[in-house]
């Protein structure tokens, strides 16, 4: 029979970046997930569940019920129904007190869970994917508030976007099936 290999969408994401050898993976979208890269070796933990940063708890609730791109979208269209995407609310940011608001509130509390994580596995990189941070309003806040709440002596990893918004999953499923079968 033919080799088969199956790992999970975000690990294959991760796995797609090879720039750096020490890295978290975040994708933000209808909840948070996250990938951990230690000498170029996906840690996965004893459970398999490493990398699963939405089911932190960060200010009494789970990450992704606060910081994913979902919980977002539901914030502000509860207080600002008229608004029904991220992009609107983006291009909004400085005409609208109410969506600053929420952006600034929302931006604080993804910046604390990410340099939370930052200081715990000391990364050389930390990547961001989903279909929202391939806008660059989202990284520049995400950026500037990092840049905000991290300790002036700590040299913080940088920020990148995700190489291959679109299909870092399959890329990352062939290095993946190479680490399986290296032939």
């Amino acid at each position: 029979g033919l080799p088969l290999s199956v790992e999970n969408d975000v690990f294959c994401f991760a796995l797609s970046e090879q720039k750096s050898s020490n890295y978290l993976f975040f994708t933000i979208g209808t909840g948070i997930g996250g990938a951990i890269v230690i000498s170029n070796k996906l840690y996965k933990g004893n459970n398999l569940t490493a990398g699963s940063f939405g089911q932190m708890q960060l200010f009494g609730r789970r990450f992704e019920d606060i910081a994913s791109s979902k919980a977002l979208l539901l914030k502000i269209h509860q207080m600002l129904p008229h608004i029904t995407s991220l992009e609107q609310a983006f291009a909004q940011y400085t005409e609208d007190e109410k969506v600053k608001m929420i952006l600034d509130a929302y931006f604080h509390v993804l910046a604390t869970g990410i340099l939370n994580l930052s200081y715990s596995f000391d990364p050389d990189v930390i990547y961001i994917g989903g279909g929202v941070a391939q806008n660059h309003f989202f990284l520049e806040q995400l950026q500037k508030n990092i840049e905000t709440l991290k300790d002036s002596s700590y040299h913080h990893a940088s920020l990148q976007q995700a190489s291959f918004p679109n299909t870092g999953g399959l890329i990352g499923a062939l290095v993946f099936f190479k680490q399986m079968y290296p032939k």
